[in-house]
């Protein structure tokens, strides 16, 4: 028995569902032509293209293509429909002046359409309101201090960036935090003794090492030093308390005794 042929909105199907191939190119050459629009994230003018496909053809798949019309529908539609809710946020906030938080949603918004040259222009401008207080409180040493500015933007949403340095600089105080107990416990009888010195100084390298701009800790870590450089007797059987990557930090008069 011959195929039964349906016409469905100007497509025309056999009953086994076999596609004319003259057909099959025209939707190989719309998806094609929507993704390429997706490529360039002109995602309106993709819909436009995938419009032109037949409803009957919106869920085909056509030789190597992994998405159908629908999928892909689907998809242009999600970034079209967040670009313009993006685009609302940041016009908003820029004429309420509320930019707190602004930065990554306009990051959002370049990811979704990075050929914008005003918006990465604004990106600028909001990533040098951030960091000029941040890299200010740095070189100051004042990790707290940084703390405080990541948790205005935490409100709205950290960047990337952001949220690296919020886990950093929390790690930051954690350890300066720890100093601060040991030097507390340490300064219980008013005296720092040599075991104390041993395990205090340690401490205070590892604060650096995350914020060498701390002057308070680098004072505690230079007085640390000179009271075993002006102890070497004293600290020589001690030297095994000292952990390895600490020993390039010592003065080498008592590394020569180990």
């Amino acid at each position: 028995m011959p195929d039964h042929e349906d016409s469905l909105g100007g497509e025309t199907f056999s009953g086994e569902e076999r596609q004319d191939p003259a057909q099959q190119t025209r939707l190989e050459e719309l998806l094609d032509e929507a993704l390429a629009h997706e490529q360039t994230f002109d995602y309106e003018a993709g819909l436009q293209t995938l419009a032109q496909v037949a409803p009957s053809l919106k869920q085909t798949t056509v030789s190597d293509r992994n998405d159908t019309a629908e999928e892909i529908t689907t998809r242009l539609t999600t970034k079209q429909s967040r670009l313009k809710e993006l685009e609302g946020i940041v016009r908003e906030g820029i004429t309420n002046r509320k930019i707190t938080g602004l930065l990554i949603i306009v990051e959002e918004l370049l990811a979704l359409r990075p050929d914008r040259p005003e918006v990465q222009k604004l990106k600028e401008r909001l990533d040098k309101r951030w960091r000029t207080p941040i890299n200010e409180l740095f070189a100051e040493g004042n990790a707290k201090g940084v703390l405080v500015e990541l948790e205005k933007f935490k409100t709205h949403g950290l960047t990337e960036e952001q949220s690296t340095l919020y886990d950093s600089t929390k790690a930051m105080i954690a350890a300066e935090t720890e100093l601060i107990t040991l030097v507390k416990k340490a300064n219980t009888d008013g005296i720092i003794d040599r075991s104390e010195v041993a395990e205090l100084f340690p401490q205070a390298l590892q604060c650096l090492a995350l914020n060498p701009n701390n002057s308070s800790v680098l004072k505690l870590k230079n007085d640390l030093l000179d009271r075993i450089q002006n102890d070497i007797n004293g600290f020589v059987n001690l030297l095994p308390a000292f952990p390895w990557d600490v020993f390039t930090y010592l003065p080498p008069e008592l590394l020569t005794t180990f």
